[in-house]
């Protein structure tokens, strides 16, 4: 195993350990803190999540197996069915800052898209969930850095896999990815690529609403990106060859020759009515 899988195993590890511990403390507490079991069942829950992804060998060497581990968490969720509301203490003071250093957040429950670098395009959505599922006040930075490696894949991936996992490297990978992604001028190329790749709708309703829920979604991606969609023929070429020949003549003889716009107004009026096309 290298360094790094090391550090990131040895993290998740102590995380789940400590977790373990901590219901299992809890759970004998008497009286009992509903507060506290709750906390510590959603930190284990994470924890053994975690812990799932490696490999056999690895989690064959856990001072807990995860059998038991599984056990003491039923055992957490029941207490927590079983207490009476008599019993419920007020909410305990909040965790001090050293205790947070390993602990388990909430993450899994937000799980993050995948990116492999392979369209650029995708890129913004992927950066935007990171800073929705990771970015949470006093998860530590380990933690994130960890999540984000196993987000990536291919390319993507390659460019932040020799980063130790330490509180000071979270920001250097993300860095890292924005300097290799996060140019308009390779998302804008993407987009353009994903449209000329799309194959062509066929000559039915359902072919064609398809088709310009498609092109609509990349459309205004490059209007975001604040592309001037008027003035670009080469575009309004590309998206006009993905509908049929006959409704291209059909809404030409109707309407004259269309810019991309008014193109995006008649067709989209014409499949929302769900009107029935007689094509040549």
């Amino acid at each position: 195993m290298s360094e790094i899988l090391k550090a990131e195993w040895t993290i998740v590890q102590a995380t789940f350990e400590k977790a373990f511990n901590r219901l299992q403390t809890s759970i004998n507490t008497t009286p009992p803190d509903i507060s506290r079991i709750a906390q510590h069942c959603n930190y284990l829950e994470t924890a053994i999540q975690e812990i799932e992804q490696y490999r056999p060998s690895q989690k064959n060497k856990l001072k807990v197996p995860l059998e038991y581990a599984a056990i003491i968490l039923k055992l957490g969720l029941a207490k927590l069915l079983l207490i009476d509301a008599d019993d419920i203490l007020p909410p305990p003071n909040p965790i001090q800052e050293d205790e947070l250093k390993y602990q388990p957040s909430n993450l899994p429950k937000l799980k993050l898209p995948t990116f492999d670098g392979t369209d650029p395009a995708q890129f913004p959505k992927f950066l935007n969930a990171v800073t929705v599922v990771l970015d949470k006040p006093g998860t530590p930075a380990e933690e994130k850095l960890i999540h984000l490696k196993n987000a990536l894949g291919g390319l993507a991936k390659q460019l932040i896999k020799n980063l130790p996992v330490n509180q000071y490297t979270y920001n250097t990978a993300l860095k890292k990815l924005k300097e290799k992604y996060d140019k308009p001028e390779r998302i804008i190329a993407s987009i353009f690529k994903q449209i000329q790749i799309l194959p062509p709708a066929v000559e039915d309703t359902k072919s064609l609403r398809s088709m310009l829920d498609k092109i609509e979604n990349h459309l205004q991606s490059l209007e975001l990106r604040g592309e001037d969609l008027t003035k670009n023929q080469y575009l309004r070429n590309i998206v006009l060859s993905k509908f049929p020949t006959s409704l291209i003549y059909l809404l030409t003889a109707t309407h004259g020759k269309l810019d991309l716009q008014k193109f995006r107004e008649v067709i989209e009026n014409l499949v929302s009515e769900n009107v029935r096309i007689f094509l040549f």
